[in-house]
């Protein structure tokens, strides 16, 4: 190869984020993206927009995905300007950048909740002013709020439901990358909180007919993040004092008060056209969720003996925050008529994989923060 000729290959090191493993590889830029190379795996492809340029130092640029959040990939040598220019920059800034952020997210928050009373498009325009490199990591913190230390971490099923949401996700990707969680509880529900994290109870997985009803429940949520909803909650009902507080530690109360609101009837609609949409591109059947819903009724969640008052409290709100959503006959009816016409369905996941997700809160590393 000539000097002067951009390299089509560079060396790399994978940290696929299932294991502390790093793998050596070949990277390959393609049209698209990158083809990724390892002795003894199939190639693996790329493409640009789900890949964040992060770290850089004199021959080594770290490369992240959006929907992946544990997953590196370093590239090795000079990388060449015409590869840096089709990557997009990490969306963490600079801690100055986000300062500056988080003050004018505190303000439009206050400005907002107290002009705004239901002003849907106002919302929507509103919502992307809130930073990823806020939301996110609050967004973390109530999840840890609600879980109380019973987040599952088995690695097959945590892998076999990161496969879902990537083949859930629209081709352009989604508003914000996204990090699935599942908490053990008996509660029959899943919801969206701030910076794309996803939860979804153990009851819901358990009580599942199918691994399709599953993907659809994900392919919802997925909606709620792709149309910021859970950052519209909180511009819509939270003052600013309320976000200050959370933003000087405050997180449980804000947790639970975010959760109890529930979304709109409207941002529920929405969620369930991106979930129809994205089904049927993933050629998953629409039905499962239609059957999951001719027979869900809320109900105010059940916990544990021995669990935190806040877990309790929450999950206790989160069964109201179910009665917000549209009828759940009239969804049926809507999913269902979307699975008549639609080409042969594919299975969401295979035997393997759902008896993963099946065992998700078995595995001995289930956390306990």
């Amino acid at each position: 190869m000539s000097s002067t000729s951009a390299p089509s290959e560079l060396e790399a090191i994978v940290h696929d984020g299932a294991t502390a493993a790093a793998h050596p590889a070949r990277a390959r830029l393609t049209a698209e993206g990158l083809t990724l190379l390892r002795e003894g795996a199939e190639p693996e492809p790329l493409i640009f927009s789900d890949l964040w340029l992060g770290d850089r130092a004199p021959g080594r640029h770290v490369l992240r995905h959006a929907v992946r959040p544990d997953w590196r990939l370093v590239l090795l040598g000079d990388v060449p300007p015409g590869w840096r220019k089709r990557l997009r920059r990490s969306p963490r800034p600079s801690p100055r950048r986000v300062a500056l952020w988080g003050g004018a997210a505190a303000v439009a928050a206050g400005l907002a909740a107290a002009l705004v009373l239901n002003g849907g498009a106002i919302l929507a325009a509103l919502a992307p002013l809130l930073p990823y490199s806020w939301t996110e990591p609050f967004g973390r913190q109530m999840v840890r709020a609600v879980g109380g230390g019973h987040e599952c971490s088995g690695q097959a099923g945590l892998a076999a439901l990161r496969h879902l949401a990537d083949r859930l996700r629209p081709a352009g990707g989604l508003a914000e990358p996204v990090t699935l969680h599942v908490i053990e509880s008996p509660v029959d529900n899943a919801f969206a909180l701030p910076g794309g994290h996803v939860v979804l109870f153990s009851g819901l997985i358990g009580k599942a007919k199918s691994p399709e009803e599953v993907a659809g429940v994900l392919a919802h949520e997925l909606g709620h993040v792709h149309h910021r909803h859970p950052n519209q909650q909180i511009i819509r009902q939270l003052s600013a004092g309320v976000v200050l507080r959370a933003l000087g530690g405050d997180v449980g109360v804000l947790a639970d008060t975010t959760l109890s609101l529930g979304h709109s009837r409207d941002a529920e609609r929405e969620a369930d056209t991106f979930a129809i949409a994205r089904l049927r591109e993933a050629r998953i059947s629409p039905q499962a969720l239609a059957d999951y819903f001719a027979r869900h009724e809320p109900a105010a969640a059940q916990t544990p003996d021995g669990s935190g008052r806040l877990l309790r409290e929450t999950l206790r709100k989160i069964g109201d925050y179910a009665s917000t959503h549209p009828a759940m006959a009239s969804r049926a009816a809507r999913f269902r008529a979307a699975a008549g016409d639609m080409p042969a369905p594919r299975p969401a996941l295979d035997a393997d994989e759902w008896q993963a997700v099946r065992a998700i809160c078995t595995h001995p590393g289930r956390t306990h923060s």
